[in-house]
């Protein structure tokens, strides 16, 4: 969409929709005064760019086929077409044709256009050099700017008088009027031909802007980095680290005790803090290896730096200006001082609340750390390596499983064989340990070392559920006592009734915890669907680790389904109050892992056992679900309307049913009825005694 004072143009469906005044024939084909039309003299052209003039003015359009129309006022040839003459509707600019225009662009009497390759052509008023060819001429037909030959434009902005654009090597060239600087420090008044701009040289410029007589020109961070070696800032080495935590180590002392620093001592923290981001940034960023600045997995001055920042940023008490410089560090560094996905979700474990009252009094610096630690684990496939490590101890339990089996069946044998015997067959085989079949699957001495991934996935449902059923407690009348202390998670029937967030915190954006619930929700689906047919071992290995997937989400399930549950039960007691309640209440939930997490699920496994119905019915996926249908159905009763769509549902006219009557009396024919008839011609013969014509 474009528009000036006078008239508006947007594209919609690939046409042009314009209104406004009438003047100077911009508009069509609107008659007097103020009025709206479609462009529809592009010869049935998909338009999908166009671009306004201003004052006495010209409308350009492109199309898909990178024809460029132009129409409206004609002064100084700006349609394109040569001379001045104006046109009501859309005329064809030949000149362009063949150069796979893709963008338009009109400034003060003067017309600008740009091809797929980078070409720039330019065309009208040249007074103040505006369009960039060295002369003031007017130019009536489409010239290419020949400074700018051999760079590719992939930006342009447009002012009254001046033109700035920028290249796919993230130059800025300008040119046109400069009466008001808005060329940069150039000292004329006017810049006849493109001029790179010297003071945006190095910038990583990726985008410009004009104003009548402004330019605006924007780079990203993304793009920002630090060398390795800087004069007294950065130095990425041993020694600098070493250095940088004997400081914090001295300055920093006492301050998570609630000890209120000097401003001295506030001071150097801060910059100890900030001079480590930046050397942990430049690390990061030069992808320098931690072996070689003394930050390995395990040595002593990586513990050391890691608790102190995280002490400072996680801890209640601490100054925000320096609760606020270690969290900087940490969302910086978290690479090196957190390095493996197994440190971070430990880390994540202890900080998680278990109860009721400690997600109450959260401090700002835990709920960082927690948000923090699930990003992380999301944002270098550490989730997708301990998925795949949790579905492996499970593919693992399953073989250990059926050898039990084995050796158990072969004991009964030969036990059976000798007379006498009384040796217990139990004693003989090893018995699985219960804690290896319970949802916590927490791993084993042989895998200590792997992510404890659904313990931490429980962890994480329990945290959801336990602020959701805070959130629902919060909206309750105060005369209301029916939430017992055998739902609430700690135990207790807190009222928590100075809690403040209400609904406010199920209606903003995903948490970090639900974001990665989801997604390894998601990720546990994608391994349950049947790999190619083959009979490699490589498959064999497949089928199993989609067997394995199948029983990670059989646990995943039981765990689930409790919470839900719960959460479910005290969602419908508050809705049977009113219709207010029932609407907050639905809008908690639809923010909770009810809501994100159980529907999508049930989508899921629909795919599922369509696709693979053996891994659903082998690791029993249906059967947790089956204990929601109560607590389900009881919430849905109380939606408005329930009654009246159920009656129009079970009201429903179109049965199918058997159209054939079957009283119908079929025709007997007699064998002189069938002798007369092929005399006269007829073809009907008789099989099985039945005739067929």
């Amino acid at each position: 969409m474009t528009a000036v004072e006078s008239y508006l143009c947007f594209v919609l469906r690939f046409e042009v929709i314009t209104w406004g005044t009438k003047f100077s024939k911009i508009l069509l084909p609107c008659g007097a005064g103020v009025g709206c039309g479609n462009l529809t003299s592009t010869s049935g052209e998909r338009v999908h760019d166009v671009s306004c003039g201003s004052g006495d003015a010209q409308t350009l359009a492109v199309t898909d086929s990178g024809s460029v129309y132009s129409w409206g006022d004609g002064d100084y040839g700006k349609l394109g077409r040569g001379g001045s003459d104006g046109s009501k509707v859309p005329k064809l600019i030949d000149k362009l044709q063949g150069q796979e225009i893709c963008r338009v662009f009109c400034g003060a009497q003067f017309s600008l256009a740009l091809s797929k390759s980078g070409a720039l052509f330019t065309w009208g008023k040249g007074d103040n050099h505006r369009l960039g060819h060295n002369c003031e001429e007017h130019v009536r037909y489409p010239r290419q700017v020949k400074a700018l030959a051999g760079k590719k434009v992939i930006e342009l902005g447009v002012g009254c008088m001046h033109v700035v654009v920028l290249t796919e090597d993230g130059e800025v060239y300008v040119w046109g009027r400069n009466d008001q600087a808005q060329l940069g420090d150039s000292p004329h008044a006017a810049v006849s031909e493109p001029t790179l701009l010297s003071a945006l040289q190095g910038k990583s410029i990726i985008g410009i802007a004009c104003g009548p007589s402004q330019t605006f020109a924007w780079s990203t961070k993304m793009s920002w980095s630090v060398s390795t070696r800087m004069p007294y800032v950065v130095e990425v080495c041993e020694e600098t680290f070493v250095r940088l935590n004997d400081l914090l180590a001295r300055v920093g002392e006492g301050l998570a005790d609630d000890c209120i620093p000097s401003q001295e001592q506030e001071c150097m923290v801060v910059a100890g803090l900030n001079l480590l981001r930046l050397q942990l940034h430049s690390a990061v960023q030069n992808h320098t290896d931690v072996d070689s600045i003394g930050l390995r997995v395990g040595s002593s001055l990586l513990g050391s730096l890691k608790q102190r920042v995280v002490n400072l940023a996680s801890s209640s008490g601490v100054l925000p200006t320096i609760q606020g410089s270690a969290q900087a560090t940490l969302q910086t560094g978290w690479s090196i001082l957190l390095p493996t996905a197994e440190e971070r979700a430990k880390a994540l474990s202890s900080l998680l609340p278990s109860t009721g009252s400690d997600i109450s009094s959260m401090s700002s610096g835990r709920r960082f750390m927690i948000d923090l630690l699930v990003s992380s684990l999301m944002a270098d496939g550490g989730l997708e390596m301990a998925l795949n490590a949790a579905i492996r101890f499970e593919v693992q339990e399953a073989e250990w499983s059926e050898k039990n089996k084995v050796i158990q069946s072969s004991t009964i044998s030969s036990s059976n064989s000798v007379g006498g015997s009384n040796v217990s067959p139990r004693k003989n085989v090893r018995e699985v340990p219960s804690s290896r079949r319970s949802c916590d699957n927490s791993v084993s001495d042989d895998q200590s070392a792997t992510l404890p991934l659904l313990h931490l996935v429980r962890q994480l449902l329990r945290n959801a559920s336990t602020q959701t059923l805070m959130r629902l407690q919060a909206i309750a009348p105060d005369n209301m006592s029916m939430i017992s202390s055998a739902v609430l998670i700690d135990g207790h029937n807190e009222r928590n009734g100075g809690l403040t967030s209400g609904i406010s915190g199920a209606i903003g954006e995903l948490s970090p915890s639900i974001q990665l619930l989801l997604r390894f929700q998601r990720l546990l689906v994608s391994h349950l669907f049947p790999v190619e047919c083959n009979v490699s071992p490589k498959h064999i290995l497949q089928e199993n680790e989609v067997e394995g997937a199948g029983w990670l989400l059989r646990k995943y399930l039981s765990l689930l389904v409790g919470h839900v549950s719960d959460t479910l039960s005290i969602a419908t007691s508050l809705a049977t109050i009113n219709t207010r309640l029932t609407a907050l209440t639905c809008a908690i939930l639809q923010r909770d892992i009810t809501g994100l997490l159980l529907s999508e699920l049930f989508v899921s496994l629909l795919v599922v056992s369509v696709h693979n119905p053996n891994v659903v019915l082998s690791c029993d996926l249906i059967s947790p679900l089956l204990s929601l249908l109560e607590p389900l159905d009881c919430f849905n009763q109380l939606a408005p309307g329930a009654d009246r769509e159920d009656t129009e549902d079970m009201g429903w006219p179109g049965i199918i049913v058997n159209t054939n009557k079957q009283t119908e009396e079929v025709p007997v024919i007699r064998k002189a009825d069938l002798e007369n008839h092929n005399k006269d011609g007829g073809l009907w013969i008789v099989v099985n005694g039945k005739d067929n014509r």
